[in-house]
């Protein structure tokens, strides 16, 4: 499975290959196929700190008021002179990977490709 920069739980479910290192790690059987949320049991404030922990460790992190400003201008640019916009979100997805932001829902990044469109 390839880094996506999201966190799991953006995942429906975990492959079994993804438990596999840290039920070898505690001396545990690993779970066939699972979601974060079964694995924490309800305990979303200890699955949200590991996840944020992890992410850091990674050097990801939330996008900042200073780094939005700077994607909309780099979107103005990158959209001048292209017909479609068919390739521009996995074209902004992969350039926040590149900079190790944290991927929002496809929702919200559509938002902002939607917003910098000219419009004819």
């Amino acid at each position: 499975m390839r880094m996506t920069g999201r966190t799991l739980d953006a995942c429906q479910y975990v492959p079994r290959n993804l438990w596999q290192h840290p039920g070898e790690q505690m001396g545990l059987e690993p779970p066939d196929l699972g979601t974060m949320y079964a694995l924490y049991d309800g305990h979303t404030d200890t699955l949200i700190e590991h996840q944020s922990c992890a992410y850091r460790a990674l050097g990801f992190g939330p996008m900042t008021e200073h780094q939005r400003r700077y994607v909309v201008r780099w979107l103005k640019t990158v959209i001048m002179g292209r017909q479609d916009r068919t390739s521009l979100l996995q074209d902004l997805k992969r350039w926040l990977y590149e900079h190790r932001i944290l991927l929002q829902r496809d929702r919200a990044l559509r938002q902002l490709v939607v917003c910098r469109w000219p419009v004819t």
